[in-house]
């Protein structure tokens, strides 16, 4: 679907563009080909930099995404994020490895105390 995105937006006269990681990183490659290779220092940095920070904004976009989701699910409304936002940091001070490898033991089965009143997730 991201790769028509231009084809939409050249058929209805509509900007479109996508900033996807792959597709830009396809694209610096593909231009880097084109020009022979021939590229300076400053115009790889300027390149990578660019890159990065796509990476950068679509994994943050994913995320936040992926958490409203999961709010909503949960009944959570837009009021509710602060605190959820003050218990995740203190959790990452508390146990900053949890956030990149699973603790010790952990089965990955669900725990009771996650689960609503009625016994439902």
């Amino acid at each position: 679907m991201l790769g028509i995105t231009v084809f939409i937006g050249k058929i209805t006269g509509l900007p479109f563009d996508i900033r996807h990681i792959t597709f830009s990183t396809g694209n610096a490659a593909l231009g880097f080909y084109g020009l022979g290779f021939h590229v300076t220092k400053g115009e790889i940095l300027w390149t990578l930099a660019g890159l990065t920070l796509i990476g950068i904004l679509n994994f943050a976009i994913s995320f936040l995404l992926a958490l409203q989701v999961a709010a909503l699910s949960r009944g959570m409304r837009l009021k509710d994020y602060p605190d959820l936002l003050v218990a995740l940091l203190k959790y990452f001070k508390e146990h900053p490895g949890h956030f990149f490898f699973p603790p010790k033991g952990s089965n990955n089965e669900i725990q009771p105390e996650i689960l609503q009143p009625d016994g439902k997730m």
